[in-house]
């Protein structure tokens, strides 16, 4: 069995007033752990006086911190030319009305630039493995790149064979 490790760790600090030196300990320890796996360890909505605390102790250079809000994407194959986008948002509860309306609109907009990435990734896996496609003399490191990128994605998410003969009921997805 194969185990993934998450690309990021988030931890929403809203709901916490105080926190001691074993707290501050816990924090310290799971970054460590993420950055062994190589995944990101993120703290999100501090209040003031936790704020206070990381910037006394200087912890704000290793912690990576939101305090209001935090968006995350993510892009990952789905299948033979197919791509997934992920998002996630995590606001503060105290969140103003101009706030809310004003993350709503980079929401909208993000939601399209996360379509045409997903489209433009598509469309570079299915041109790649076309069998007229020829590499050009200005675009083999970009291209090579996508491959690249597809197959360690392929390598860490190695259910996506099995996921896809469920999806298909057996079928194969591949195309000529």
């Amino acid at each position: 069995m194969h185990r993934r490790d998450p690309i990021a760790i988030v931890v929403n600090l809203t709901a916490v007033g105080y926190m001691d030196s074993s707290g501050l300990a816990t924090l310290i320890e799971g970054l460590k752990a993420s950055r062994e796996t190589g995944s990101r360890f993120v703290l999100f909505g501090l209040n003031t006086s936790l704020r206070d605390v990381f910037h006394m102790s200087r912890l704000t250079t290793f912690f990576e911190i939101y305090p209001h809000h935090i968006d995350m994407w993510q892009l990952e194959p789905a299948g033979l030319q197919l791509t997934r986008a992920t998002t996630m948002t995590l606001v503060h509860p105290d969140e103003d009305e101009q706030d809310q309306r004003a993350r709503q609109l980079m929401r909208e907009m993000n939601v399209d630039i996360m379509g045409q990435d997903v489209d433009i990734t598509t469309r570079v896996q299915r041109g790649i493995q076309a069998p007229s496609y020829h590499s050009g003399i200005l675009n083999d490191e970009q291209e090579f790149s996508v491959i690249r990128f597809q197959q360690r994605l392929r390598e860490l998410l190695p259910r996506i064979t099995e996921l896809e003969a469920v999806a298909t009921g057996g079928r194969s997805v591949a195309t000529s």
